[in-house]
């Protein structure tokens, strides 16, 4: 029998190998990782931090002299690297890579107290194979605010084992941390570890405190109080924060999960204590608990919030970006509604671990492979249902059926991994619910009441933890965000599988005696979130074979077998990236325009979202906006920046992007400054260079028909 929790092994030597073998796996993804630091530029976001970063280091004070939704630290972070050590973007990088291998490992780390090593591999891999980099690097702050924010629920965990404050505090400084970098994410993890030491105290351990007071009418009263208004406000803040887009898919998503908890969190407000406490404990611990994560949160963030007040001067006003006063019209990004096809691949991907327990229930395991077998074929007709669900008849799509699906098998095998990422498949929003789905898994599987006091109330954990980071994913709904919000449900989805796969062992002696038969067991219950991860795997292979090494790329080649030629990216510093030629051509060649025709110190307008060019040119962006998506600058705003626009001659303009982030009618009056007042200069690649004394057409604006 496999023996479960991180914490409880005895063996002292195993503990030491698998710490040992975790850390040397987390420093191989690593190396993987810096490996591929040479790849790529992201002229959005990876400009944006690297424009504001350089403003900061040249004097300039976020919300006062530039406008940006983010807190400053990672500004101030990259400005002291680029300062102290003359770090490059490829050094910047690197820092993303270490936040990863801390977000992996606390995920790991977590699981480990439910769940045997496999299991508890699951979430990160998930993770790893869902990562963007090295097509879309960046060197945004949410890897950042993902490691502290996981440290914080890691914390949080550890101290159900001992009740420890000083777990407590860690929380808050694991929150503090990331809202230094990013608010929402980190404001979320608060929420979720103060509504659990409210709601969930009499599942919590004990907590040893020089204060003594026993719970009298008035401190009970405001204990039930400070419960109810817990409970009422998980579900209703969730709705006010998804309001502006709010229907009945972001409900299911997002509101019905936080209702849910909160009807769990009532019963247990009334459950009987884990553990007495000792005298006098009674009335300090429920109010010590939330203190000591508030205390651990604001010695991070009081310190530097009062010193950029100071730096303000008292202009709160100018703050209103930081507390989340923006138009979300420019950020949100829906998804597809769950639709029939996925209820079937859900349904299907079950069926393996179905069959392969019958098989070893019924004593059919040890007779030549027959469940082997079987369960091969299962998985194959999956795939081949996959690919029939793509396949288009003269009337449209083709119906899905058994004998359909079984008679394409051999002819999808024949078309090949390539063709996989070509088409249209049922896979391909799958991701995107596989939270959700690991919600529901984890929430019924905690109803139904299994397991060791400790253990549900880590699991409780996961659930209110997992749903309030969730939250992260409103209103960007897309697999980048996606990695920095599911993690903690990612972990609780894990460990229902995990238990499935102890109680099918424990319920049949064929599988218990069969390594062979846990293993395919194992994998079997693995297939959902592989099948889901499916478009991520092709896309990613696609991108690494598409790593071409250039002639003069001596020191950081990339593999043989390339398929596109790649090209150098000349960084301002004398560092340089590698990235497809075809747009290095393009970048460079604007780049190289616009050092040859403005002087050092003259500002440039790039628009919408385009901002890498005034790093890459190295001059000054011309306004407080370094990307302008819809609602994002208020009339005043926009006029202020018409003001500052009088002083630019040079305008780039993406040509070939600008309808993905703004539609004709957007920022009106920046636009149609523009338009009036610049002419095309020339287009390069996908971009418009546009000059006041340029000798060609005014801009014309209209939404490509394709």
């Amino acid at each position: 029998m496999l023996r479960p929790g991180f914490f409880r092994r005895q063996d002292r030597r195993a503990l030491a190998g698998e710490v040992l073998l975790v850390v040397l796996i987390a420093g191989l993804i690593g190396a993987v990782y810096a490996s591929l630091a040479w790849y790529g530029f992201d002229l959005l976001e990876e400009g944006y931090f690297l424009t504001h970063a350089r403003r900061v280091q040249e004097g300039g004070l976020p919300y006062r002299d530039f406008s940006t939704p983010y807190t400053p630290g990672v500004f101030y972070l990259y400005a002291w690297l680029m300062d102290w050590i003359k770090a490059d973007l490829v050094t910047l990088r690197l820092v993303s890579v270490w936040a990863r291998a801390v977000a992996f490992l606390a995920l790991y780390a977590c699981g480990r107290r439910l769940m045997t090593p496999a299991f508890a591999a699951l979430a990160p891999l998930v993770l790893v194979v869902m990562d963007t980099a090295p097509e879309l690097w960046g060197i945004h702050p949410g890897w950042i605010t993902t490691a502290a924010a996981l440290l914080a629920v890691l914390a949080v965990a550890c101290y159900l084992k001992d009740g420890h404050v000083l777990w407590l505090i860690g929380a808050g400084v694991g929150a503090g941390i990331a809202v230094s970098f990013k608010q929402n994410l980190a404001a979320y993890t608060l929420m979720a570890a103060l509504w659990f030491v409210v709601v969930a105290e009499r599942r919590l351990p004990p907590l040893r405190s020089p204060l003594r007071w026993r719970a009298g009418r008035l401190t009970a009263g405001v204990r039930i109080a400070v419960q109810v208004a817990a409970l009422v406000l998980l579900p209703l803040t969730t709705a006010v924060i998804v309001r502006p887009y709010l229907s009945a898919l972001v409900a299911v998503l997002y509101i019905l999960p936080m209702a849910a908890l909160s009807t769990v969190g009532g019963i247990v407000c009334l459950a009987p204590r884990r553990e007495a406490p000792p005298d006098g404990e009674d009335g300090a611990a429920f109010f010590l608990r939330p203190l000591l994560v508030l205390a651990g949160f604001a010695a991070v963030v009081v310190p530097w919030m009062v010193l950029l007040v100071r730096a303000l001067e008292g202009r709160i006003d100018l703050l209103g970006s930081f507390v989340g006063q923006i138009d979300p019209t420019g950020y949100y990004f829906g998804m597809q509604p769950f639709e029939t096809q996925h209820i079937m691949l859900l349904v299907a991907c079950l069926l393996p671990a179905l069959i392969v327990f019958a098989a070893g229930r019924s004593g059919l395991w040890g007779r030549a492979g027959a469940a082997v077998v079987v369960a091969a074929l299962l998985v194959a007709s999956i795939g081949a249902m996959l690919r029939s669900s793509a396949a288009t008849g003269a009337d449209g799509p083709e119906p899905w059926s058994v004998l359909g699906a079984v008679q394409r098998l051999f002819i999808a095998a024949g078309i090949g991994w390539e063709e996989f990422g070509r088409t249209a498949r049922p896979t391909d929003d799958m991701i995107l619910y596989l939270p959700t789905i690991a919600f529901w898994a984890a929430y019924l599987a905690w109803i139904a009441g299994r397991g060791s006091s400790y253990h549900r109330t880590v699991r409780l954990w996961l659930l209110v933890a997992g749903a309030s980071l969730f939250l992260n994913q409103y209103p960007r709904m897309d697999e980048i965000h996606l990695m920095w919000s599911a993690g903690p449900l990612l972990v609780a989805g894990a460990d229902v599988l995990c238990s499935l796969y102890r109680r099918a062992v424990a319920a049949s002696p064929a599988l218990a005696a069969s390594a062979s038969a846990r293993l395919t067991l194992g994998l079997s219950l693995a297939i959902l979130p592989l099948v889901a991860c499916l478009p991520h795997i092709w896309w990613r292979s696609a991108t690494w074979q598409s790593l071409a090494p250039s002639p003069v790329d001596e020191a950081h080649g990339a593999p043989p077998g390339a398929q596109e030629r790649l090209a150098a990216l000349e960084l301002p510093g004398g560092g340089r990236v590698w990235i497809k030629e075809a747009d290095a051509v393009s970048i460079t060649e604007v780049v190289e325009m616009l050092q040859a025709k403005t002087g050092p110190g003259e500002a440039v307008f790039t628009y919408p979202a385009i901002p890498g060019f005034a790093y890459l040119a190295d001059r000054p962006a011309a306004t407080r906006y370094l990307h302008l998506f819809r609602g994002m600058a208020a009339e005043a705003d926009q006029e202020e920046m018409v003001r500052q626009l009088g002083n630019v001659n040079y305008v780039i303009w993406d040509d070939g992007g600008a309808h993905f982030w703004v539609q004709p009618g957007d920022n009106a009056p920046v636009t149609e400054y523009v338009r009036q007042n610049f002419r095309v200069e020339r287009f390069i690649g996908p971009y418009a260079v546009l000059s006041r004394d340029a000798a060609g057409p005014y801009l014309s604006y209209t939404v490509p028909s394709g």
